[in-house]
Parts: structure tokens; sequence; C-alpha cells
């Protein structure tokens, strides 16, 4: 779920959204498909199964459903984003909790792997907070040396004077993701147009539809 702009000062850039890696899913995803298949297996060999045992194998092919239902609502509506000034963890639906952490006052961000989530692409990053114990754990996350990178470039930027890395596009903000996406399509369609393949009236035509969108 995109991080409404209410929650930035008006001095503040949004500068990269993530929600978990898909790992986050796995779990689930896979007890259903095990559980589904074991059921179809079932089925298929007990054909002349009494008719009570219909109500059994739907609520045992319910149960990983809706686990699955529930992680992956969970998983749309956790999003991290970083701005120029601060770090903002949103996650819940009808709960929404939101964790926010300026960047000053982070003193080390820390990446921890497996080898299993480095095949993946997938890892934790802990970050060690200023006058606290306890540190501020990111799970699941996508590309997390990047965004180790781009965080502490950031804290470099605003304490330091150092330049601000440039953020990856996976990981810029949604609406930012999709301008861009037009761009190229505008692009794309201006050098169909130049080598004749799409006549002017319906690269007008397109490229109307794309601005209207923006």
């Amino acid at each position: 779920m995109p991080l409404p702009r209410k929650f930035l000062n008006e001095d503040e850039e949004l500068l990269a959204e993530l929600r978990p890696h898909w790992i986050f899913l796995f779990g689930p995803l896979f007890t259903s498909i095990g559980v589904w298949a074991a059921l179809i297996v079932i089925i298929v060999l007990w054909r002349n199964a009494p008719g009570w045992t219909n109500y059994p194998w739907l609520i045992l092919a319910l149960i990983p459903g809706i686990w699955l239902l529930g992680r992956f609502i969970r998983w749309r509506s956790y999003d991290i984003a970083l701005t120029s000034t601060r770090i903002l963890v949103r996650q819940g639906i009808f709960r929404r909790d939101t964790v926010q952490l300026r960047l000053q006052r982070i003193t080390e961000v820390n990446l921890s792997q497996t080898l299993i989530e480095r095949m993946l692409g997938v890892g934790r990053l802990i970050i060690d907070v200023q006058g606290e114990d306890d540190s501020l754990t990111l799970e699941y996350v996508r590309k997390p040396a990047i965004v180790q990178r781009v965080i502490n470039s950031q804290i470099n930027e605003i304490v330091g004077g150092g330049r601000r890395e440039s953020v990856p596009h996976d990981m810029l903000p949604y609406d930012q993701r999709r301008g861009q996406r037009d761009d190229d399509c505008l692009i794309e369609l201006d050098d169909l147009r130049r080598r004749g393949i799409i006549s002017e009236q319906e690269f007008a035509a397109k490229k109307s539809e794309l601005l209207n969108r923006i």
C-alpha cells in the first residue's frame, strides 16, 4: 500500500518504497499446495468414500487457503518507506501500525543473510538506534545490500555532506515507477513513429492516452 503523501513534511522527499520479498508467502503457499495435492490424490484413490467425508476434506482445504490469504493481505499492507529524513514502516489493515525513525538517530545499519537468503536476494536489516538498547529489525527485505547502501548514502548526505546514491528503479515510489514506465512507452512509440510503423494519428492518440494517466 503506497505511503500517503500526508505523512511527508513539506521539505521531505520520498525516495524509496519496498514491500517484503515473496519468500514472505512461501510457508503458507507450499503448505497449501502440499495439502491440496494430497487431498486430490486421496479423492482420486478413494472414489467410493462416504458422503460425510466431503466436509472434512473441505475444511482441510480451506485452512491452508485462509492462512495463505491472510499472509498475502499482510504482504500487501506491509510497506517500508525511505524519505530524505526518515524510515517509516507501516503495516496492518484494520489496525494500522506506523514506526518512524529519523536517519540522524541511526548509528549502524547491519545486514544478516543465510546462504539460501543470499541466493534468493532477501535478508534482514538490523538498525541500531542512538540512545536505544533495542534495534529496529526489518525482515524479508528485497536486495538488502542495496537497501543498506541507499540508507547509508542518505545518512552520509545528511550528517556528512556526502552524495546521495541513486535509488534503483524497482525501489522507487510506486507513482514514480509508473511515471518512468509511461516515459519509456512514449520513447518507444516515438521510435515506431519515426520508423513509419505507426502513423502520426496513432502516435498522437496513444501519447494523449499516456499523458492523461500521468
